[in-house]
């Protein structure tokens, strides 16, 4: 056993993020035999492109035409939003969006939405609400709680929070302002979580932050076998 030390830029960490969704069984067969959403944000972005590519489609993505409610400090122009990737046995449905297809959802299909919160500890997530109908969460919840459609959250960790629940309820409480905070029901997928999918290997936060570039960035020890982190290094390097 050996290990390292990593430092990924939020960029790099939904990079990242998006190789190992992209390698999962359950996301390649939902994606050929069943419905695939991926619901538009910036850490689903490489996700979208990376399953558009792969199916010759993916020429005219554009990752500012598929955002939904993002943080930024000011405005940027407007571009055409491009709708979310919903992939239908194969077959890319170009301009839909989960909600025209959430009715339908249920067993066998996947829905990729990204979060705002993460809690490390428990994998718990949770996604601001603006919208008094909860927005694409409102489909997405009886898809999947009430008839059986899987949801994976990627999230990273550079939206750690501690005490998901107590968070969620000073965010909804009566009278408070700006939006609210939903938990969502799904499997977190956050880097961690990905070098151990995709390498066996593990990897624990132990510092973050930087400057020119690097706010928000996350420094993490990684240990596994030396071949493991080898093969990690490399793909690393990519990023």
């Amino acid at each position: 056993m050996g290990s390292m030390q990593v430092i990924l830029t939020p960029a790099q960490g939904k990079k990242l993020i998006a190789r190992a969704v992209l390698a999962r069984e359950d996301v390649q067969t939902a994606a050929r035999e069943h419905t695939l959403v991926v619901v538009a944000g910036s850490t689903n972005a490489p996700i979208a492109y990376g399953l558009l590519q792969a199916m010759g489609c993916g020429e005219d993505f554009s990752p500012e035409g598929f955002l939904r409610g993002a943080i930024r400090p000011a405005p940027k122009q407007a571009v055409p939003f491009m709708g979310d990737v919903v992939i239908e046995k194969g077959v890319y449905q170009k301009g839909k969006t989960v909600l025209d297809v959430a009715a339908s959802l249920g067993k066998g299909d996947m829905i990729l939405k990204g979060a705002n919160a993460v809690d490390l500890q428990t994998g718990e997530t949770a996604v601001l609400i603006g919208s008094p109908v909860l927005g694409t969460a409102g489909g997405i919840l009886p898809a999947v709680v009430g008839r059986g459609a899987a949801l994976l959250v990627p999230v990273g960790v550079e939206k750690r929070i501690f005490g998901l629940a107590d968070a969620c309820r000073r965010a909804n409480a009566p009278g408070h302002t700006g939006p609210g905070l939903l938990p969502l029901p799904g499997e977190a997928v956050t880097e961690p979580a990905a070098l151990r999918a995709l390498f066996g290997v593990e990897a624990t936060l132990v510092a973050a932050g930087g400057i020119d570039g690097f706010e928000g960035a996350a420094v993490f020890s990684v240990t596994g076998e030396a071949q493991a982190l080898g093969r990690c290094r490399a793909l690393l390097a990519e990023l």
